[in-house]
């Protein structure tokens, strides 16, 4: 249904609404005003604190519109995010080098910390379910692949940036 928070109401995509759905449907298919009334219901603070447990470092304001990705936030952030759910860890640190060598030596070696487990299990396999239905069945069905996917599409106004982030 339509949202209304104080002066800002945001909107579905071609502006329809599709009334009671899971938040499977509304998750695949990006509808803005169930991910804005999901934000609202948990707290915005606990949507910021997500983020910065799955590695999201950037400033994240405290804003409705959060909820729709109105914050700056790196690839690499969003990288490692979306990697953290994938291999249902705690977090995951990136790195851009493993090995550097000098002929037969070893000049450089990235040493890969252990991957902690994510503390709650349920809620990481629920997450990547919602991530699987974008591909499998809405906005991300171009991602489809051979083998299991998961992904998010967003998009800005009138759609001048358009993205997918993903993981098999």
């Amino acid at each position: 249904a339509p949202v209304e928070i104080g002066n800002w109401e945001p909107s579905n995509y071609g502006g329809r609404y599709h009334g009671q759905v899971t938040l499977r449907t509304a998750f695949a298919n990006s509808l803005n005003s169930v991910a804005v009334q999901l934000s609202q219901a948990v707290g915005i603070e606990a949507v910021i604190n997500t983020a910065r447990q799955l590695g999201v470092q950037s400033e994240l304001p405290t804003v409705p519109s959060l909820a729709l990705g109105s914050a700056e936030v790196s690839l690499l952030e969003m990288t490692r995010a979306f990697a953290a759910i994938a291999a249902n860890a705690e977090s995951v640190e990136p790195y851009v080098v493993q090995t550097i060598q000098r002929g037969d030596e070893i000049a450089f070696n990235h040493y890969r910390s252990s991957l902690q487990p994510a503390r709650n299990q349920a809620a990481r396999a629920a997450i990547r379910g919602l991530l699987a239905s974008v591909v499998r069945e809405g906005t991300g069905r171009a991602a489809r692949l051979t083998v299991p996917s998961a992904g998010k599409t967003g998009t800005t106004q009138e759609n001048r940036d358009a993205w997918f982030i993903g993981f098999t």
